[in-house]
């Protein structure tokens, strides 16, 4: 898209210039960005030996979009409206870029459409239980590199809080309630714990390995 942009102002950028504008190493990533426009997306791109850049040798208006069908715009659709009962958990932030970027690539009619289908549709996903992000983000690090886990941790209908280590073997997310299983040093023995009751968790040294027949 921006060398689209720089294309449409007529700057005349060559692959020296948009490399060093995009930050990537190599001047042939470049290359190959502008052969896939030319090439593939049909836009009339040539060079200018005198001005040492690339040009459009006619007007272009809009960038080539990405066609989809009505039952992939339907789906899309779900998923923004799933995308807002996210919001304020771990996960609403990198789903809101993911979909951002892929409404970005549709073409203006399918995005007209969509908007359209959202007024005439009203779809509800019930949404997660409120999490701590750090607290969320803590244990998927721990799980991921297999080490040792220590929170305090509330049981149901429970008053106070007990200090526990675990080995953290996986992450599950059931009925939008979100849990870590592993293995409970103190008791000796696989325990599951909900995310949203664990405080102060922090991993620690060392890692562990996952048993082979865990399931």
């Amino acid at each position: 898209m921006l060398i689209h942009e720089r294309l449409k102002q007529r700057r005349f950028p060559n692959c020296t210039s948009l490399r060093k504008e995009l930050e990537v190493k190599a001047v042939r990533t470049i290359l190959r960005d502008i052969d896939f426009m030319r090439d593939q997306l049909r836009l009339p791109i040539e060079y200018d030996d005198i001005a040492h850049g690339y040009f459009y040798s006619r007007p272009v208006e809009q960038f080539p979009g990405v066609t989809v069908s009505e039952s992939e715009l339907f789906a899309l659709l779900v998923a923004r409206k799933a995308v807002a009962h996210y919001r304020g958990t771990p996960f609403h932030r990198p789903l809101r870029t993911a979909f951002d970027k892929l409404a970005a690539g549709l073409d203006p009619k399918t995005v007209v459409h969509l908007e359209n289908l959202g007024d005439a549709m009203d779809i509800r996903v019930t949404g997660p239980e409120d999490l701590d992000e750090a607290t969320f983000l803590i244990v998927s690090r721990a799980v991921h590199q297999h080490r040792p886990l220590r929170f305090k941790y509330r049981k149901h209908a429970a008053k106070t809080v007990e200090a526990r280590t675990i080995k953290p073997y996986q992450l599950v997310c059931a009925n939008h309630r979100w849990y870590v299983v592993g293995h409970d040093l103190r008791r000796d023995g696989i325990r599951v714990f909900v995310l949203g009751r664990m405080l102060g968790a922090e991993v620690l040294d060392g890692v562990f390995k996952r048993p082979a027949d865990f399931r």
